[in-house]
């Protein structure tokens, strides 16, 4: 009974809603750029609460790797490419005007944009930005060493024979 009351409590002192400003409740928009309604007439809309997002982002991780034995490189290139094929889709529900290229290759459509502004004064998607008119900054994303300098260097340094490392399926 005590945990029940202590969440009543949390409820009426206003810690269990939406923050001030932050809506976890997105409207479902059409091709169009317009709110979708279901058959009763009420916006469609999706929900940001609870784990639903965070579950489906690790099964598509499962989906991205598969039974694979990869390395860390390899594990960050998928990963990369996994993230931007999901930033890519989402950017086709959720903004409107955002082209639907049917590829994730989008680097070769920035090359097509700028040929179309060079040579005919307009863009050839205007709701898509081109990555190359951005100011290079030192972010990166990826996959961040926890380790100690130190110990990144003696391992680095160690001498490994080669010829006596053997994969299991050898």
């Amino acid at each position: 009974m005590g945990e029940t009351k202590n969440i009543l409590d949390e409820i009426q002192a206003g810690l269990i809603s939406d923050p001030p400003d932050v809506s976890f409740y997105m409207k479902h928009l059409n091709d169009d750029g317009k709110e979708m309604k279901n058959k009763y007439r009420f916006n469609m809309l999706e929900s940001m609460r609870g784990s639903n997002c965070t579950e489906s982002s690790h099964r598509g991780l499962i989906t991205t790797f598969g039974s694979w034995v990869v390395g860390l490189q390899m594990s960050d290139c998928l990963i990369q490419e996994h993230h931007h094929r999901h930033n890519h889709n989402v950017s086709e529900m959720r903004r409107s005007g955002f082209p639907q290229l049917g590829h994730y290759d989008t680097w070769l459509v920035d090359v097509l944009q700028m040929l179309e502004e060079r040579n005919f004064g307009h863009l050839l998607n205007p709701g898509l930005s081109n990555s190359s008119d951005y100011i290079q900054t030192p972010e990166s994303m990826g996959t961040v060493a926890v380790h100690y300098k130190e110990l990144a260097d003696t391992v680095n340094g160690l001498p490994i024979d080669f010829s006596k490392v053997h994969l299991s399926k050898e």
